[in-house]
């Protein structure tokens, strides 16, 4: 499958992320939308964080070490 990048329901995703405040992109999945957001950890190293709203299970949302890792995790959401 091919991810596309969405543009999500206005106040879904609601302010930034300490760790990842920076926006990638947001994507449409089978159930509600994932954002994908990046920054440094606490050893300057880079992060990338996946958002997944609406979501009643929030463990969906999980941080990775590569964008390519994190873009895979999507992908199987999607």
């Amino acid at each position: 499958m091919i991810l596309r990048l969405a543009t999500p329901p206005r106040g879904l995703f609601r302010g930034t992320n300490l760790m990842t405040p920076n926006v990638t992109g947001y994507f449409k999945l089978r159930h509600g939308y994932a954002e994908l957001s990046h920054g440094r950890g606490i050893d300057n190293d880079p992060i990338f964080g996946v958002t997944v709203r609406p979501d009643p299970d929030p463990r969906r949302s999980q941080l990775f070490y590569s964008q390519a890792a994190a873009m895979a995790y999507i992908e199987e959401l999607s």
